[in-house]
């Protein structure tokens, strides 16, 4: 009776050992031909996650994120618009279809497609990267832009990232600074007064604001700004004669009439007339012939028949002339010593 129970429990316990290494070989052939059904789908098909965010992956995606390059830049684009059209958009498939636009020289293109990502983002790190990126290649663009003389068209695109991305006040500032270099003062009021408050940018955008304000009141009052040379402490001003003739003029304020030498008015057909006048100079008291031209300009500031001195003075060097009371005393005029400019106000 023992040597029956002995062999009844044998029995069992083989039995059982048998049930478990049964179901350990059948795992053990499943997960095998698991493996072999996965790695297929993994070379072409659809692979699905089972994982918490079901997510998928196509071969598209797998080809990108191994970083296979083997394909056309053309292939790329299209293998990336068929991921899209099959899978829907993304920030990140949208993302790298605007870099493979930007290597093929439509950078208008790829700055369209991401803005269109920025739709799409779901990250901080994704936020991040868009911000960096159209960062780069909109400074990239702009460089293209202003080489080309396309200035209205770099206006047109910081206008448009305003409009798209207000949070971002790096656009406004760039679109300020582009139409005070184009001239177009009243626009560039309106992006700069969008981030006057800006913690970092507001303290430039309100200076830029405050100058050109300045700017528009001078305008208004027909003020003249001439940049000039300064010569072992005389300045220098940049004068036309009959809108025909440029040469340089020293300032003299002690002097009641503008002084040009001969060789200037013969050069520009002018007869000495045997009118005489006289002038003080540092060798003392001379007699010399006056002429009226037909105009003296100093940049915008111009007037109509203004009588010089024709003299050959020595002193003056290269100098072609003094510039004399008798065109100065129709303007409010001042010297900017620090900025080195001649500013005439026309007076009413």
């Amino acid at each position: 009776m023992k040597n029956l129970n002995a062999n009844s429990g044998l029995i069992m316990v083989a039995l059982i050992v048998g049930l478990c290494l049964g179901w350990w070989i059948r795992g053990g052939i499943n997960n095998g031909q698991n493996k072999m059904a996965i790695e297929p789908l993994l070379a072409g098909q659809l692979v699905k996650d089972h994982g918490p965010m079901d997510k998928k992956i196509s071969k598209v995606e797998s080809d990108f994120r191994n970083g296979l390059s083997g394909h056309s830049a053309t292939h790329r684009i299209e293998l990336l618009q068929t991921q899209i059209d099959s899978e829907g958009e993304t920030y990140n498939t949208l993302a790298r279809l605007s870099a493979e636009y930007e290597k093929q020289g439509q950078v208008d293109k790829a700055v369209e497609l991401l803005l269109q990502a920025s739709l799409l983002i779901q990250t901080v790190e994704q936020q991040a990267s868009f911000e960096a990126t159209l960062l780069a290649v909109v400074a990239r663009y702009s460089r293209q832009l202003v080489a080309a003389d396309r200035y209205q068209q770099l206006d047109q695109l910081y206008e448009k990232l305003t409009l798209t991305l207000p949070q971002i006040a790096d656009y406004y500032m760039q679109l300020g600074l582009l139409r005070i270099q184009m001239g177009n003062l009243s626009a560039a009021l309106t992006p700069l007064a969008q981030i006057s408050n800006h913690s970092v940018l507001g303290e430039k955008a309100r200076q830029l604001m405050a100058e050109i304000e300045q700017r528009t009141v001078l305008a208004g009052r027909n003020l003249v700004e001439l940049p000039l040379l300064v010569n072992g402490g005389q300045f220098i001003v940049q004068a036309r004669v009959d809108e025909r003739e440029s040469l340089l003029l020293l300032i003299d304020t002690g002097a009641m009439m503008t002084i040009l030498r001969p060789s200037i008015l013969n050069r520009l057909g002018y007869q000495l007339s045997s009118q005489q006048q006289s002038f003080m100079t540092a060798g003392g008291m001379v007699e010399a012939s006056v002429v009226t031209l037909d105009s003296l300009a100093l940049g915008a500031a111009v007037l109509q028949k203004v009588a010089v001195g024709v003299l050959d003075l020595q002193m003056l060097g290269k100098v072609d002339g003094l510039l004399g009371m008798n065109f100065l005393s129709h303007y409010d005029f001042r010297i900017d010593q620090d900025r080195r400019l001649l500013i005439l106000d026309r007076r009413k």
